[in-house]
């Protein structure tokens, strides 16, 4: 019986798993534009704006986080920076719209105060603001603090200002939901956007774009396959249609939860370096949610080698050491049992280092090892 080919149903596989893989995201994206589309008619009203440098929506009692906006929109300011300060902010507000508005557990309010309004002046005066544009994030407050009315009473508790840095607008805007999301635990991310033309050529670009890095991504992968079948190892060619399958669903399985989806879905890095000593990130720091496509990888491995690691564990328990099996000394088996429970104990301690990293506060750790 001649030998049946398996290069026409793995390239049936790799289609299929590669289509899902190149537009899953676009749904994704989609209903995040939509989200933004049905909340523009929201984004005037949770951007107050403040005038007579009237704040008494900030005195008081207050449950929710304020964002400021110290800004100005008069051209005779000539303020290049404040030009980009809003519609950062406004792209942000979007996407905090569409997924927390309804929060009970969060709440977060955005007020900006244009010193286009003179009457607004008095504000900057008080607080000696001698430059613009700032970013201050005012957390809740608990007591109704002083009485008075006067600015200072507003800015009782201590705040945070958010660093703003020369950038383009569509960095600006990942960097400060990025802060937000560090700062406030919470998950702000937002994507990229390329600029879109009044006649709509930015989604005609966009599609293209998607239809051109499924192409490059199909040929490039039919190619290795096709390769790997002519010229590759005899196994290929030996092994049963049924264990190849096995083996390829395993394999986009693991890419698919290794990191590979977060990173195309979230438009975010594999891994970014640190600003300050341009040191690689591997683990970010101040918030529970994953930010970089390695941590999901690196958390995932950790995860599989501790399980490996248990089976053979429990494997060496019951071997039965005979002239004939692979481990012929007892006390070689025992200094193996040995060295894994100690492999056991290092990977837990890794998963436990991670948490510390994320949440210094996590009470249950073992060795800290980074």
């Amino acid at each position: 019986m001649g030998r049946i080919s398996l290069l026409p149903s793995l390239w049936i596989i790799l289609s299929f798993s590669f289509v899902l893989l190149s537009f899953c995201p676009q749904p994704i994206l989609a209903h995040d534009h939509n989200n933004d589309n049905s909340n523009a008619s929201n984004q005037e009203q949770i951007i107050v704006d403040i005038h007579n440098g009237d704040l008494a929506q900030l005195h008081g009692h207050r449950n929710y986080y304020t964002v400021l906006i110290f800004t100005s929109s008069d051209p005779a300011h000539d303020c290049q920076p404040c030009q980009q300060v809003v519609p950062m902010v406004e792209q942000v507000t979007t996407t905090y719209l569409a997924r927390y508005l309804t929060s009970e557990t969060l709440a977060m309010k955005f007020y900006k105060i244009d010193l286009a309004d003179i009457s607004n002046a008095g504000v900057f005066r008080e607080l000696e603001m001698n430059d613009i544009p700032h970013i201050w994030l005012v957390p809740p407050s608990p007591s109704s603090g002083r009485e008075d009315d006067t600015v200072e009473s507003v800015f009782d508790s201590p705040f945070m200002e958010y660093p703003l840095r020369k950038a383009s607008l569509e960095v600006q805007v990942v960097e400060f939901a990025k802060f937000l999301s560090e700062v406030l635990m919470i998950d702000l991310h937002v994507v990229e956007r390329t600029t879109i033309n009044s006649n709509g050529g930015g989604a005609g670009s966009s599609s293209q774009s998607g239809l051109s890095t499924f192409a490059k991504t199909f040929i490039i992968t039919f190619t290795i396959v096709a390769l790997l079948k002519k010229k590759g190892p005899s196994f290929l060619s030996t092994t049963s249609r049924s264990t190849i399958m096995c083996y390829f669903a395993i394999t986009i399985i693991l890419f698919c939860i290794g990191g590979s989806q977060f990173t195309l879905q979230r438009q975010s890095p594999l891994f970014t370096k640190d600003e300050a000593s341009g040191v690689l990130v591997f683990i970010s720091e101040g918030s529970m949610h994953y930010q970089y496509a390695i941590e999901i990888f690196i958390v995932g491995l950790n995860y599989a080698s501790l399980a490996a690691s248990v089976i053979i564990l429990i494997k060496l328990g019951n071997y039965q050491v005979t002239e004939t099996s692979f481990i012929k000394d007892e006390k070689l088996r025992a200094w193996l049992i040995v060295l894994v429970s100690v492999a056991v104990y290092w990977l837990y301690s890794c998963l436990t280092s991670i948490l510390l990293k994320k949440d210094p506060g996590y009470p249950y750790p073992l060795a800290k090892l980074f």
